[in-house]
């Protein structure tokens, strides 16, 4: 799932819930039928785990839930890798900047700034700044303000979930 997601984008869900290991079908479907109808009856997750892991369907020891702040955490974590290899930062300067120029060129009465190529530096390394608008874009809080109580990951905790999930697929290849 994380694969298919980009902090660019606004999250497909609010959150995941299943289990850490294979199982049948038709549990899947007696558990989850059982599972959302709770749910939606009384929009308490707690409620539907509980009818869940009470409910006689076979469960796994390890059944998880992942909202869309790991998620997004995941997917924010691996931009981040992909973002900060070695010239990465310099080739999105460059990219920028000509950018800017073509547009220039294009438009009349429109210049270039001389001190352009700085002011991209300054503003690709704010690193709050960009985390706080891929945020807003990916919890959709640009168009549901209301909801920022809902999503209160920063970016120092979705760094270190981010990390801890990465040794774990680290070690996971390793073995």
């Amino acid at each position: 799932m994380v694969r298919g997601l980009t902090p660019l984008e606004p999250s497909p869900v609010w959150g995941l819930f299943g289990p850490n290991e294979q199982i049948h079908e038709s549990e899947v479907e007696k558990g989850y039928r059982l599972f959302y109808e709770t749910l939606l009856d009384t929009l308490d997750l707690n409620a539907a785990v509980g009818a869940l892991q009470s409910s006689g369907v076979w469960v796994p020891d390890d059944w998880y839930f992942r909202s869309a702040e790991f998620f997004f955490a995941m997917v924010y974590g691996h931009f981040l890798d992909a973002y900060r290899r070695p010239g990465e930062r310099e080739d999105a300067v460059r990219r920028l900047v000509k950018k800017l120029r073509r547009r220039a060129r294009k438009t009349p009465g429109h210049k270039v700034r001389k001190d352009a190529r700085r002011r991209i530096r300054v503003g690709l390394a704010d690193e709050e700044k960009h985390f706080q608008r891929y945020r807003r874009r990916f919890f959709m809080l640009d168009r549901f303000p209301q909801n920022a109580g809902r999503f209160l990951v920063t970016r120092e905790t979705g760094l270190r979930w981010w990390e801890k999930q990465r040794a774990a697929y680290d070690l996971y290849d390793s073995s």
